[in-house]
This record gives structure tokens, C-alpha cells and sequence, in this order.
């Protein structure tokens, strides 16, 4: 082991073979992020979750705990392990999951990481700590492996930062025949409408033009899509995707949800 592994939060990974390392995600007495990390191989691993999500801007940075070494992270990032941290201490997520019909559409007792409940949740794939990003070799040793790592991962959770929560809020309990309705252009009727406000970060989020959204879409066996203290399945989501899509104009959405749409629907795969 060279003297930069031992300094390193990183464990080693064996690159002759496939493995990857997955975070669990917690908060030390003072309420600071301190996460581990631990090494498993891919095809022997336990249930986890991947996160897709947007790096954001470098110049932001925030400190957590990894294995008990200091390590920056993206402001982003950041607020997506808060938001995970507070659904797995209080389950504050469930309030929205369990509501009416949205409980079915999570339950399924075969998986241990239960989606209805993430106070199940307990390890992540996160590409920004679980690769060390200063070692080149690993890098690339890594990214040849993120297909089947996003096909083996329980779900993926994506998560849109905070500004989408009311957005989310409202596809979760808002009847979707009434957002369906909305068939004028964005320009004109939606933006005029009660759902304007709340859809507008939704549609115009930049996570809809990351370049690995595609692959992450279609690969992942389940989508949960979390912003604040809201998660909503993909189930309750799909559907309406196209036509906010449609109606935003932007671009950004369309060909994620319709390749996303056609697997689950006819079962091809990459």
C-alpha cells in the first residue's frame, strides 16, 4: 500500500477485478455529514441505491467526514446527502411516498432497500466519492463499469436540488388529468396556469441536460425522483413527464423519459 492510500478516505479497489466501493450516509452529534465507504464486489454486493444527479458549479464547496478523512464535496452534492441523511433519521419523504396510491406503487416486500421506506436505505453508489477522482486509472476503470453498476443498483434515486419541491409536491398529489389539460403552449395557457410556478424550475432544471441522463434513465431497474423533503416514483411521475415536456418546450426532458418509457414498456435493453 503506497504512502497515498494510507492518507487516502478511499479504500483500494482491485482493478483486476469489478469492484466498487458504496457509501453509507450519516450525521456525526453536531449534525455534520460522516460517511464511509466500503469495497464489495459487483456482483456480491449489497442492495443500493445510485444517485444521479448534477455536479454543479466547483466554486461551492462544503466539508464532510469520509472514513474519517476531511473531504470536499459540490454544493449540489451536498444538499442531496442532507436531503438522504433527513429521509433516513425521519423518514420525511415517506409523507409524500405513502399518500393514497402512491404506497402501492412502492410497496414490494421482496426488497430488503425498500423503496417505500428510506429508513431501509443504507448504501449508495454516489460517483463523486465512491471513485477517487485523482486517480486517473481508477476513473476509467470505473466508468467502464457504470452500466451494469446503474442496472444493479435497487433503484436510482435522481435527485433535482431543492427548487423542485413544490414541482414535485404537486405531481405527487395533483390529479394528472388536470396537468394534462394544460394542451396550450408553454408560452401561453401553462404559464397562465395554478401549476405555472411550481413546474416552471422542474422544466428548466439543469439536470435535464446532464450527458449521462440518458444511460441513467434507461438502465435503472426503478426511478425515485427526490427534491426537499419530497420523493415521487417514477410509476406516478411517467406519464406526466411527456407532457410537461411538450408543453416546456425547452428540450430538455424528451428523449430521458421516452427511451426510459419504451424499456419499461417493451423490455429492450442496452
Amino acid at each position: 500500500m503506497t504512502a497515498s492510500q494510507v492518507n487516502s478516505p478511499h479504500p483500494a479497489l482491485d482493478h483486476s477485478s469489478r469492484q466498487i466501493r458504496l457509501i453509507s450516509v450519516c450525521e456525526d452529534a453536531e449534525g455534520k455529514i460522516a460517511c464511509n465507504l466500503s469495497v464489495f464486489d459487483l456482483s456480491r454486493c449489497p442492495q443500493f441505491i445510485a444517485l444521479s444527479y448534477v455536479w454543479g458549479s466547483p466554486h461551492i464547496q462544503h466539508e464532510i467526514t469520509l472514513n474519517g478523512h476531511a473531504f470536499s464535496i459540490r454544493h449540489n452534492l451536498y444538499l442531496a446527502l442532507k436531503s438522504i441523511s433527513n429521509y433516513i433519521k425521519s423518514a420525511v419523504g415517506e409523507q409524500v411516498i405513502t399518500n393514497n396510491s402512491l404506497k402501492a406503487e412502492f410497496d414490494d416486500d421482496e426488497l430488503k432497500c425498500s423503496k417505500q421506506s428510506p429508513k431501509s436505505w443504507k448504501y449508495f453508489w454516489i460517483d463523486a466519492i465512491c471513485i477517487n477522482q485523482t486517480e486517473i486509472s481508477e476513473r476509467n476503470h470505473q466508468v467502464h463499469m457504470m452500466s451494469d453498476i446503474y442496472k444493479s443498483a435497487v433503484f436510482v434515486l435522481v435527485w433535482l436540488g431543492p427548487s423542485c419541491e413544490k414541482a414535485l409536491h404537486l405531481v405527487a398529489t395533483a390529479d394528472p388529468a388536470k396537468l394534462r389539460a394544460v394542451h396550450k403552449p408553454y408560452t401561453d395557457r401553462f404559464q397562465k396556469s395554478e401549476f405555472s410556478e411550481p413546474l416552471i424550475p422542474l422544466l428548466e432544471s439543469d439536470y435535464w441536460s446532464r450527458m449521462w441522463i440518458v444511460q441513467e434513465f434507461v438502465l435503472a431497474q426503478e426511478l425515485v425522483f427526490a427534491s426537499g423533503s419530497v420523493l415521487v416514483p417514477w410509476d406516478r411521475a411517467k406519464h406526466l413527464f411527456p407532457d410537461l415536456y411538450a408543453h416546456g418546450g425547452s428540450g430538455k426532458i424528451g428523449s430521458a423519459v421516452t427511451l426510459a418509457n419504451e424499456r419499461r414498456q417493451h423490455g429492450f435493453c442496452l
